[in-house]
């Protein structure tokens, strides 16, 4: 099993600069014991993105705007907006909110079934379900 120091490592490798905490340094106790051992990442920064886009998108924006993209274009067929936005739901820039290339990592070492939005900014992670 993939330990939570682990899992930090990897996702600051991903993010160097990102703001990422262990639950306990977070909460300060306030929210104890219902994120005790879990990660605590935020998005409210300009330093929490991959490749120029948002590390987390709690609205998941992009892939919205992409979507108001295809049907605001005249010149495609319904034929073809049907088919962009099939492709497009394929291949989402978030799944559940978390970019991709995030998702992927976490999914790898099990710490995605058990994830919780604190606030639209603050995203909550455990390989262990929250209480």
């Amino acid at each position: 099993m993939t330990t939570r120091s682990q899992i930090i490592n990897g996702l600051k490798k991903l993010m160097p600069e990102m703001w990422i905490k262990k639950s306990e340094e977070w909460s300060m106790g306030k929210f104890a014991p219902r994120v005790y051992n879990a990660i605590v990442v935020t998005s409210e920064d300009e330093k929490s993105f991959i490749n120029g886009i948002p590390a987390f998108d709690y609205y998941e924006e992009l892939d919205h705007m992409a979507l108001d993209d295809i049907d605001d274009d005249d010149d495609l067929t319904p034929e073809q907006k049907s088919e962009r936005r099939k492709q497009l739901r394929k291949n989402k820039t978030y799944i559940n909110g978390i970019h991709r290339e995030i998702y992927s990592f976490l999914e790898k070492y099990g710490w995605t079934e058990f994830q919780e939005w604190e606030t639209s900014g603050t995203l909550v992670l455990s390989n262990e379900e929250l209480l």
